[in-house]
């Protein structure tokens, strides 16, 4: 596959997961997590509920996302990138890439979601690792049973939410370069595009 090729290919496998169901009604950007407690007989305990997507849709959606973040994949993320820093496109295109690029890197971290599951700090990268490998895939015992002490224990909500809310701010700048892509013989609407990239994202709120 040329890169011409891979640049289409990449744009149509974006508008594909577009149009999946919770996709394209952004429930996705509807994620809450809901926090009660009590004092009783056994002392104050707190309740995290998550209000989430289904888990065939977080599956579904995922599934798609892979094609972005696999490094074997010929739409692989940073491949798309690479593509249009080293190829014959605008300084526009490229500076909105540029952009792009840094909030992904930013959201794999983890830089703008606290997230913290035990004693440390824990990275979107590290969650999508065992979803993929230990949910998904089943490819790795030990992130199989990482997984399953996850489940039913107090944490569980807040692995769910930020795993999904971190994937869809990872695919919301796939979604970004997609665009800009579309539209890259508009200097302009890239040069905006690029001004809204420069403003930090907000962490997000339960």
């Amino acid at each position: 596959m040329d890169a011409d090729q891979k640049l289409k290919t990449f744009v149509n496998e974006v508008d594909r997961v577009l149009l999946l169901e919770h996709v394209a009604n952004q429930a996705y950007q509807k994620q809450q997590l809901k926090f009660s407690a009590k004092n009783g007989e056994s002392g104050f305990t707190v309740n995290i509920e998550a209000h989430l997507p289904p888990v065939d849709a977080i599956r579904s959606f995922m599934m798609g996302f892979r094609k972005f973040y696999m490094n074997d994949e010929p739409t692989n993320f940073y491949g798309i990138c690479n593509l249009v820093q080293h190829g014959a496109f605008s300084d526009e295109l490229k500076e909105a890439t540029r952009l792009i690029r840094s909030h992904y890197k930013s959201g794999l971290s983890g830089r703008h979601f606290p997230i913290q599951l035990g004693p440390g700090h824990v990275s979107i990268e590290y969650l999508i690792d065992l979803y993929f490998n230990g949910e998904m895939f089943h490819s790795d015992a030990a992130k199989a049973k990482v997984l399953e002490s996850i489940k039913g224990s107090p944490s569980e909500p807040l692995f769910w939410y930020f795993f999904v809310v971190g994937c869809s701010y990872l695919f919301a700048m796939i979604s970004n370069l997609a665009v800009g892509l579309r539209n890259a013989d508009k200097p302009e609407y890239l040069r905006e595009l690029a001004e809204c990239l420069r403003i930090p994202p907000a962490n997000p709120t339960p």
